[in-house]
């Protein structure tokens, strides 16, 4: 089948691939073209376009605007496929730096071996159905096996305009991409935001912050866990330090005065109730002090995390927190003599304590779509897919997967999922526990979960055959759903999926 979403996929030589390759509408070119670009980073771009067909415009009109919104995103390369826009660009005299290739037809293009000619780069393929560039994506997207987590980075976006909408104004927004983005890919995640004005992304270490940076990520980036082996690496690629102890500030001061570097951008944890990191509240007269005695450091933001917020047996508890954070912030703001940002909110207190918003709050689960949010429509970005590999039929009293903990009660149907707990799926969700989805229905799952794959029971699903489709999670079967037949959370469902999984991005 020929997928009708804008995707986004790893290609061939360390390419990055946008599938647009079902639809020739020329209105949504600008559309690829921006997520293109949000996704290309530093790589440089490449544009396979095919004829526009049924277009109410003559062709010069039609391929002069086509090279003028190509030429005012600087692609490097344009490869222009069919007669007619073979013809309009061969005859177009622009003052363009990229290289044009033309050919007459998709086949013509393939039997240049296309998998050879590209490397680290960012390739917008769209092309009209009748020229099948569904050949050409397979020929440069890198193979792997057919379990994948889909991400829908519109659905992320609306989950992030669903709170902008909910905030004033002025308030700004950190979005967390630590443990890849829940999962999710940092890189491409942090790519939306970016593109989309965020303020701030938030990472656990440096070595996340850092591939960010070179993916081409440019905002605040601040780290929540610096360790005193990374100040080199922070100071190099511009990431913005937590400092969470009175050890750790004097440390990084020390650093930076050999390095003779002052103002440096650091960021003050305060420990009001979560006694994870950060400097005890009742100890911030000593942290000011350190902090008068250097001029190493500019602070950026003073924050808290909250032990409960979601929670509201634990709201007095959230509004001590609270309250010890703001003392704190003011004695900083009073004794250092300027304004400094103030968050305390995380996803769940930005709904349900408006009062705790203050200069702004950070995202983390709520984007993904996995929060439960009053007031609003949150969506499900992610949704995790594989596929039957076997089938067999088996008489009752057979048993099924490792140490024979399921026997079939039945003479049943038996198909064999390419997924297992290597992948991060749950051992805890297999002999019965658990539930997939085939064809709509949900199935149990038998037997033990194995490494790379396991066991479901699909007597009374019809017409199963090799290769069908199973969901993992997504849709009506929701994370939180299987977080709850494993006993966990769902930031652990998420964060646990290997990344030998491939992840594929779309817009719908």
């Amino acid at each position: 089948a020929v997928d009708m979403r804008l995707t986004l996929k790893k290609g061939i030589n360390q390419c990055v691939l946008v599938n647009d390759s079902y639809s020739s509408d020329v209105s949504s070119l600008t559309i690829a073209l921006d997520f293109l670009m949000q996704q290309g980073g530093a790589l440089s771009k490449t544009v396979i376009l095919s004829d526009f067909l049924q277009q109410a415009h003559s062709d010069e009109v039609l391929y002069g605007q086509v090279m003028e919104w190509l030429q005012k995103r600087e692609i490097g390369r344009v490869i222009a496929i069919g007669p007619r826009i073979e013809k309009a660009f061969n005859a177009a005299s622009t003052d363009s730096k990229w290289i044009l290739e033309t050919y007459v037809s998709t086949e013509a293009f393939l039997q240049t071996a296309p998998q050879h000619r590209f490397s680290k780069e960012a390739i917008l393929i769209k092309g009209a159905r009748a020229f099948a560039f569904e050949r050409i994506v397979q020929a440069l997207e890198q193979q792997l096996h057919e379990t994948r987590l889909e991400i829908d980075l519109a659905a992320l976006l609306h989950n992030l305009h669903q709170y902008q909408h909910r905030l004033s104004p002025t308030t700004r927004i950190m979005a967390m991409v630590k443990a890849f983005a829940y999962g999710s890919g940092a890189t491409e995640v942090a790519s939306l935001l970016q593109f989309h004005k965020v303020d701030y992304l938030g990472v656990a270490y440096a070595d996340e912050g850092v591939a960010l940076r070179r993916a081409g990520i440019t905002i605040p980036i601040m780290v929540m866990n610096p360790e005193e082996s990374a100040f080199e690496l922070l100071i190099a690629n511009r990431l913005e330090p937590v400092m969470y102890s009175f050890e750790l500030l004097a440390k990084f001061d020390s650093w930076l005065q050999k390095e003779v570097i002052s103002g440096y951008p650091i960021h003050v944890e305060v420990d009001t109730g979560l006694h994870r990191l950060g400097v005890e509240a009742e100890q911030a007269e000593k942290l000011i002090d350190q902090l008068i005695k250097t001029s190493s450091f500019t602070i950026q933001t003073v924050f808290s995390h909250l032990a409960a917020s979601e929670d509201p047996l634990q709201d007095s508890f959230t509004r001590l927190q609270y309250d010890r954070f703001m003392q704190t912030a003011a004695l900083l703001e009073s004794k250092l003599g300027y304004k400094i940002i103030k968050h305390i909110a995380n996803s769940a207190a930005a709904i349900r304590h408006p009062e705790l918003e203050l200069d702004m709050v950070r995202l983390g689960i709520g984007l993904y779509g996995v929060e439960m949010a009053p007031g609003l429509s949150l969506l499900p970005v992610a949704t995790l897919r594989s596929a039957i590999a076997q089938l067999r039929t088996l008489p009752a009293g057979e048993t099924i997967s490792y140490n024979r903990r399921t026997t079939l009660t039945r003479p049943s149907v038996i198909a064999t999922v390419r997924l297992g707990y290597a992948d991060g799926y749950p051992r805890a969700l297999g002999n019965g526990v658990g539930r997939v989805m085939i064809k709509g229905q949900r199935v149990p799952i038998v037997g033990t979960i194995c490494m790379d794959m396991f066991m479901i029971d699909v007597t009374d699903v019809n017409e199963v055959s090799v290769g069908d489709e199973v969901i993992l999670f997504g849709g009506s079967l929701s994370v939180q759903e299987v977080a709850g037949w494993a006993a966990t959370i769902p930031y652990e469902i998420l964060t646990g999926i290997s990344t030998r999984v491939k992840r594929v991005y779309f817009e719908q």
